[in-house]
């Protein structure tokens, strides 16, 4: 015999109300469909909140089904509530690193480890920067001029992964050059040395 509010299943049925006078509690509105149910004061989280928020599975189902987003809007929505709360974010990030640097340091070592060739561009990006130099370009725009180049060093002609390709100034950074992108041409690290601050452009 099936329990007084169940179903065959043994799951509770919709909009029955779960109920002990010997344990304290109050009624809830179910955040989907809006009926009350009983939610224990055991429910209760650290900071005060029921955890439980609808007052059936079926409920439950529904409004996560009825609040599913695409990865695009999930995008838009976080890139959209970053730029409102930057300064907000940042703070909060610094304060957390402080108070965890040991987890810090570890996601920050995996991560690198992931993403190799970010870190590599990054700093070389950084260390323009400290150069003052004038300009600046992303890594798409690297990534696609080294597939315009069909990633081969203009000078020796050597393809990658026989050599790794690295930013090379057309006219040097010490002789006024700009860090845009117009001014980059890919080239293996021995060329790249060869040519020191001499103004020259292969290919």
């Amino acid at each position: 015999m099936a329990n007084k509010g169940r179903d065959e299943s043994g799951r509770f049925i919709k909009g029955h109300q779960q109920f002990n006078k010997k344990r304290r509690g109050k009624f809830m509105p179910c955040q989907n469909c809006g009926d009350n149910f009983w939610v224990y004061n055991s429910w209760l989280v650290q900071k005060g909140k029921y955890q439980r928020k609808f007052c059936s599975r079926s409920c439950c189902t529904f409004h996560r089904n009825k609040n599913v987003k695409t990865m695009a809007e999930k995008k838009e929505w976080w890139t959209n509530y970053y730029k409102k709360h930057k300064e907000k974010l940042i703070l909060k990030a610094i304060k957390w690193n402080a108070e965890n640097k040991q987890e810090h340091y570890k996601h920050t070592v995996k991560h690198r480890k992931k993403e190799v060739i970010k870190y590599r561009f990054y700093k070389k990006q950084r260390h323009y920067r400290e150069k003052n130099a004038i300009g600046n370009f992303t890594l798409e725009q690297w990534e696609e001029l080294k597939t315009k180049y069909n990633h081969t060093c203009p000078a020796c002609n050597k393809k990658e992964p026989e050599i790794v390709l690295t930013v090379d100034h057309v006219v040097p950074l010490s002789k006024g050059g700009s860090n845009t992108i117009d001014n980059i041409q890919p080239l293996c690290g021995s060329c790249n040395s060869k040519k020191f601050t001499k103004e020259l452009r292969y290919g």
